[in-house]
């Protein structure tokens, strides 16, 4: 895995020990406090089905001043930017449906009259340990694609995680 932040390397490797040998972590074992050099940062989303729907257990307090909004106890569908809201939904569905974490880079994206540097880093956990029945959302802000010169063109790249069982 290669973020540009050393933070979300390290949550993905504190998702991984969480594992202990099954597929996915169980949500049992999962303590926020265990992320608290990202605490402001992450979000706890619920799995609903038929239709997938995702809402936020704790949605980050820095994430929601970030975004302009909170959406603890509310679906993601529920905020203020339709087309963020969009763009969340796919990256969660991806998971949701591969079973594997995700990172996705958001350069220049606007998000409720706001510019966003954002990476996304979503960890899926299980209840009993293969499906997927919850997600760690972690957001964090880096650096332009262009620093220095200006607003770039608004874009998302996608990184695979390179998983070790």
């Amino acid at each position: 895995m290669d973020p540009l932040s050393p933070d979300l390397a390290r949550a993905y490797s504190d998702w991984q020990a969480l594992r202990r040998g099954t597929p996915l972590p169980k949500r049992a074992d999962f303590d926020p406090l265990q992320f608290r050099y990202v605490l402001g940062m992450l979000s706890l989303l619920q799995v609903y089905r038929d239709p997938l729907r995702f809402r936020y257990r704790i949605h980050g307090t820095e994430t929601a001043r970030w975004v302009g909004f909170d959406l603890t106890g509310r679906y993601i569908d529920e905020g203020r930017d339709p087309d963020w809201a969009a763009k969340a939904h796919h990256h969660l569905g991806h998971v949701v449906l591969s079973g594997k974490p995700s990172l996705e880079r958001h350069f220049e994206q606007y998000i409720d009259q706001r510019t966003l540097n954002i990476e996304a880093l979503v960890l899926p956990m299980s209840v009993e340990g293969t499906t997927v029945d919850y997600l760690i959302s972690i957001l964090k802000p880096h650096r332009p694609a262009t620093p220095g010169l200006g607003i770039s063109q608004p874009h998302t790249e996608f990184l695979d995680l390179h998983e070790t069982a």
